[in-house]
């Protein structure tokens, strides 16, 4: 790209290098395995992370911290893990239909969509990332480039869209995390009451 032509593109919107993307997302997927690094519970070559486990355990097992387990499931009138999953989707149920019927979180998506779509009209793209990146760079900005510039596809909610899938991706993870985590806290359970 000329001289001129990047001049063109910052001054009539919005213009950021193919390799600066390509550098965000590296950076991202780098972060993002680490952090998948660093949550393998289990691992005999991180004995940090079983030590993490055993502190928390101590801490969640100890008297003071179980009566105030106790008292918080009473006060909500549950009984057990059944209980206590009926609960959590019911909340998670209350949450989605507020962000969904609210007329400020309505606004706040309209908002979004609108900011979307001027962007996705005013930034060029003048080349997709093929070269020797992590295949998941490439897969990524093609993906966000085809949200963007497909005509039939509105780019505020096809963003939406992939955001939202991405985010339900990562729940699923952390909960499958968690599952582990809370299993492997139960080894250092002290009494069969125990929470």
């Amino acid at each position: 790209m000329s001289r001129e032509e990047h001049d063109k593109l910052v001054k009539s919107g919005f213009w950021v290098s193919n390799d600066s993307l390509k550098d965000i997302a590296e950076d991202a997927s780098d972060i993002f395995e680490d952090v998948k690094d660093m949550l393998k519970l289990d691992d005999k070559r991180r004995p940090i992370n079983m030590e993490a486990v055993k502190k928390d355990a101590a801490v969640r097992y100890s008297a003071p911290v179980q009566k105030l387990l106790k008292m918080v499931l009473k006060d909500f009138g549950i009984k057990d893990m059944k209980d206590a999953r009926t609960a959590e989707r019911a909340v998670e149920h209350f949450v989605e239909d507020l962000v969904d019927t609210h007329p400020y979180f309505a606004r706040l998506r309209k908002a979004a969509e609108r900011l979307v779509r001027f962007y996705a009209r005013a930034i060029e793209i003048d080349d997709l990332p093929k070269d020797k990146r992590m295949r998941i760079v490439n897969m990524i900005a093609e993906r966000l480039h085809w949200i963007l510039k497909k005509k039939e596809v509105d780019p505020g909610r096809g963003l939406r869209d992939y955001v939202e899938q991405s985010v339900h991706d990562v729940e699923r993870n952390l909960e499958r995390w968690m599952g582990k985590f809370e299993r492997l806290e139960h080894k250092y359970k002290k009494n069969k009451d125990d929470i």
